[in-house]
């Protein structure tokens, strides 16, 4: 007979150990893009611009809320990434490198974190194409 093993549905799968977003392999290759702008003692001001890769990142299309057609599919109005804790935080100004692509993000990261434990897998990200330069 089988026997009530109660403790294995509360053990954590092995990748969530290393991976506490879940997303070991992503889907995409995502890197933060971040644009620091300073100003030296004579006024001079210097841009630096860094690009670090964000690994595990799972993206997914992002659609319009509202629709004028009800037989007319959803537009894509953008993306968003879902992914393990960022390289360094994530600021408004920055972008994001999607398989090559270059995205503005909107609006503010979202982190997701259990009221009940405290666990905090990852953020949400949402962003759309960077204008043409």
């Amino acid at each position: 007979a089988l026997g009530f093993r109660p403790f294995l549905v509360c053990q954590v799968p092995a990748h969530a150990a290393r991976d506490p977003a879940g997303l070991m392999h992503g889907n995409a290759t995502v890197a933060l893009v971040s644009t620091v702008t300073t100003t030296d003692d004579h006024g001079d001001t210097s841009t630096s611009v860094t690009e670090t890769a964000w690994p595990g990142c799972a993206v997914a299309p992002r659609y319009a809320n509202e629709t004028t057609d009800s037989h007319q599919p959803n537009v894509v109005i953008g993306l968003t990434v879902y992914g393990p804790t960022p390289p360094s935080p994530i600021d408004s100004d920055d972008k994001l490198r999607i398989d090559g692509l270059l995205y503005d993000i909107e609006g503010r990261a979202g982190t997701w974190t259990s009221p009940f434990t405290g666990w905090a897998p990852g953020v949400e990200v949402a962003c759309k194409r960077a204008a043409a330069v």
